[in-house]
Formats: structure tokens, C-alpha cells, sequence
């Protein structure tokens, strides 16, 4: 698993620079970095691989990667407003790299933005949105720091 995650955050960095819109995602909540889908794109999609794993009980270290996807049914100079889904998976495992288990997730989004609200600067931005889970019936939210390449 740690190759593989490895493997998957220098793709993902090199898509980011090259590919996919040009714009990376910086999340310094959970620790994770991602590309996502231009501005101006009327069909949003972002991906998200934690790299900084998180213990948890009993010496078990959690990794995690997320994807959303959605629709953008605003956008303009400063700002692009989309409603989704967003799914994910979370891994459980020893130190020793041994996968416990691994839990997957699914959410609606029924309201996000990505937002650019620094004149002099058009290439930092903050992207937020709202999670439902319906299973669980919970609320939360999400944000990422977002840089045009």
C-alpha cells in the first residue's frame, strides 16, 4: 500500500502541473493534496489522497483518498458555485503496513464553491462545500486551499 500511495501522489502532482485543468488542492485539514477540474469547467471533479497518515486506537494508522464529482450551474471571474457527490475510501492498518479494513463512504453535496477572492492574485483560491450523508444523516463541511498552475 505504501508504494502504491506513493506512486498515486507523484501522478497526481504531475497531473496537477501538466494536465487536468492545472490546479492543484491543498487541504490542511486532513493532510492531503489533489487536482481538480479548471475554473471555468462546467463539470467539477477533484481528487484528494491524504499523505500525512493519522493514528488512530490501538496503533492503527488511517490513510484515506476522496473524490468528487458534480455539476457547475454558476460560474464566473471570482467564482464557481456546483452541487455533487463525493465518495471515498478509508484504510485501517498496523504499523507494520498489515490492512485491517477498509471502509468506504458516500456523500452529497448539494452546495459547494470554489472561490477566488484576492484581486492581485487569481491563482490562490479556497474551495468549500457542503457534505450530507445520508446514511449516517449527518451534516458537515469541507474546504481546500487551491492553486492555478
Amino acid at each position: 500500500m505504501k508504494y502504491i500511495k506513493n506512486f498515486l501522489l507523484l501522478l497526481f502532482l504531475i497531473l496537477s502541473f501538466y494536465s487536468y485543468g492545472g490546479v492543484g488542492r491543498f487541504n490542511v485539514v486532513d493532510g492531503s493534496i489533489g487536482i481538480q477540474t479548471s475554473h471555468n469547467s462546467k463539470f467539477h471533479a477533484h481528487f484528494e489522497l491524504q499523505i500525512l497518515p493519522t493514528h488512530s486506537l490501538n496503533n492503527i494508522i488511517v490513510n484515506a483518498c476522496a473524490t468528487q464529482i458534480g455539476y457547475a450551474w454558476y460560474i464566473d471571474d471570482e467564482i464557481a458555485l456546483r452541487s455533487g457527490w463525493q465518495g471515498g475510501v478509508t484504510g485501517l492498518h498496523t504499523p507494520e503496513g498489515e490492512c485491517v479494513n477498509y471502509i468506504f463512504y458516500s456523500s452529497l453535496v448539494p452546495i459547494g464553491g470554489t472561490v477566488y477572492p484576492f484581486a492581485n492574485a487569481h491563482y490562490i483560491g479556497f474551495d468549500m462545500y457542503g457534505l450530507v450523508d445520508v446514511n449516517k444523516k449527518t451534516i458537515g463541511v469541507g474546504a481546500a486551499l487551491v492553486v492555478r498552475f
